[in-house]
């Protein structure tokens, strides 16, 4: 992108943005649909400190740290990508490309319409592609939500808003303890939190990819049965929540997806014990088995990301082999 350089005035700004359209807020940033020059682009502009409430070098902080993490991320279809920084304009600012027709798949089970489940599948299986080629960067995205994933009106997913992710290195060992939980989770989503976040009695390492993971269940189930499957509880700080599996059985939250063939794929993603959890990679591997039963082999390649090739039929048979195994082994962690 050519048309502006870091001595960006606050007027050549204003002419970016007029005419623009507010897509939502968050913290300390507001994004906007910018027409500009025949095409279309996403300005996500943070607050000043004055206007965010908060010490004067929190927000350019939080802009350096977002700025770093999408420099870091590895180019993918199902990533957003950062085209431009804005670091001298009077509020920092990223330009991203805007995808016509892009709405949050919140909006999406909200709309009051019923999609079918190839579509649904095809979102799903294009989420986890683009989460597992974060993961293999060693990046935790770290507020994966339905929010945070949008569809344009070509069925293209794009994971978005990088601003508390993470590299795994820089993840805690633990996080369960005063000011180094409300640091780590400041900026999440309660309803979307993995139980070992704030679980005492969950004694296992914190794996940031496995949270990740949780959180796409978590999107998963609320796809499927348009119904979240957890709810948050006790206040633990000013930022942090816990949060308590719903008092049901896994069987009973699954019966709420009328779809029996990914049953199996949500009761792995949404495991108490991270360790036992699947990875990203994982719920792509599994994410083939309710595909092939629900619309049949011969059509995966019309659902899949990008026109992939179906999966041959004995690999298709090795992962519901393997995936009857494991249901017995999941039974003993939920």
């Amino acid at each position: 992108m050519k048309y502006f350089d870091k001595t960006v005035t606050a007027d050549a700004l204003d002419a970016f943005k007029e005419g623009s359209v507010c897509l939502g807020s968050g913290n300390f940033a507001t994004a906007y649909r910018c027409d500009y020059k025949g095409s279309s682009y996403v300005l996500k502009e943070y607050q000043t400190w004055k206007e965010a409430g908060v010490p004067e070098d929190r927000v350019i902080k939080d802009f350096n740290h977002e700025e770093g993490m999408l420099q870091k991320m590895p180019k993918h279809p199902n990533l957003i990508e950062l085209l431009f920084t804005f670091k001298a304009a009077p509020r920092p600012s990223f330009i991203f490309q805007y995808q016509p027709g892009s709405i949050d798949l919140f909006g999406k089970i909200s709309d009051g319409k019923e999609y079918k489940i190839e579509t649904k599948s095809n979102w799903m299986r294009q989420v986890a592609s683009g989460l597992d080629a974060l993961h293999q960067a060693e990046i935790a995205h770290c507020d994966i939500k339905l929010d945070n994933i949008t569809v344009d009106d070509k069925d293209k997913i794009t994971i978005i808003d990088m601003g508390t992710s993470q590299q795994f290195s820089e993840v805690p060992a633990s996080i369960k303890e005063g000011a180094v939980l409300q640091k780590s989770l400041e900026g999440r989503t309660v309803m979307y939190l993995a139980p070992e976040c704030v679980d005492a009695s969950i004694e296992a390492e914190v794996l940031p990819d496995k949270q990740d993971v949780f959180a796409l269940g978590v999107v998963f189930h609320a796809l499927l049965a348009k119904t979240f499957c957890i709810v948050p509880t006790e206040v633990v700080s000013a930022h942090c929540r816990s949060l308590k599996i719903l008092d049901e059985t896994m069987e009973k939250k699954l019966k709420k997806v009328k779809f029996p063939e990914f049953h199996e794929l949500i009761r792995r993603m949404l495991l108490r014990n991270p360790v036992s959890r699947l990875n990203a990679k994982g719920v792509m591997d599994l994410l083939s088995v309710p595909l092939a039963a629900a619309v049949g082999t011969s059509q995966l390649n019309v659902v899949t990301q990008a026109g992939a090739a179906p999966e041959p039929e004995s690999r298709v048979a090795r992962i519901e082999s393997e995936a009857r195994v494991a249901s017995d082994l999941v039974q003993m962690h939920i």
